[in-house]
């Protein structure tokens, strides 16, 4: 992060609190159920998996690119990408 200092950008660096991200990172016990789920092939957790997540994608999605119709292909492309590809899933 930078802060504009009259006419000077001043670089500020924010230490990371590496034991919270830690345990934002780790899966909960319900989504590594549902990821293998998945992996198996069950449409009903990649539906359980939408309902969980398209809102999230969508609005990220939506902020970086301001536009509605490619904020909803983007979300279609990346659960068409995750059932495509769930034998990926590690």
């Amino acid at each position: 992060m930078r802060v504009k200092s009259g006419t000077a950008i001043i670089p500020i660096f924010i230490p990371l609190n590496r034991d919270r991200i830690k345990k934002e990172n780790r899966m909960s016990e319900r989504d590594a159920k549902t990821y293998a789920r998945l992996k198996l092939g069950d449409k009903e957790a990649l539906a359980q998996l939408y309902d969980q997540y398209s809102k999230l994608l969508y609005s990220f999605s939506f902020k970086m690119m301001n536009d509605q119709q490619v904020a909803e292909e983007i979300v279609q492309e990346v659960f068409i990408k995750i059932w495509t590809q769930k034998k990926c899933i590690r």
